[in-house]
């Protein structure tokens, strides 16, 4: 088993390609991770091209489907991001609350759940940084 740790940034900029190819050498037959979607995004290319099944287990990047036509070799964990919001409405709208704070990082994923919580049917009265 080989295990591999890294900070999320070094991961998704430079080194995923550098890690994949290693793993790939090493003769791994299925990875789990990385654990960011701009990680998987990197990285997958470069496992499905070996055929090296890939174990993802909190990529919420709505563009991983379930479908093995666009990620044949992809296996996502975790619901998207787009189902993960339409719960988070669904609750909202079960428990009737007006009044009630998202909080959202300024990366990709919380833009998106920003927006999506917008064609949700919530409109969020402003930002705050």
């Amino acid at each position: 088993m080989y295990s591999i740790i890294s900070d999320p940034l070094t991961e998704v900029l430079l080194n995923s390609a550098f890690t994949a190819q290693y793993l790939i050498d090493q003769g791994v037959v299925a990875i789990i991770g990385p654990m960011t979607s701009s990680g998987v995004k990197y990285t997958q290319p470069y496992f499905s091209g070996f055929h090296i099944p890939q174990f993802a287990p909190v990529a919420t990047d709505p563009t991983f489907s379930f479908t093995p036509v666009n990620f044949p070799y992809l296996v996502r964990m975790s619901p998207s991001d787009t189902v993960q919001c339409q719960a988070l409405a669904g609750i909202i709208g079960h428990y009737n609350w007006s009044q009630f704070a998202l909080l959202v990082s300024k990366d990709d994923y919380g833009m998106f759940t920003y927006e999506e919580g917008k064609v949700s049917g919530y409109e969020p009265s402003g930002l705050l940084d």
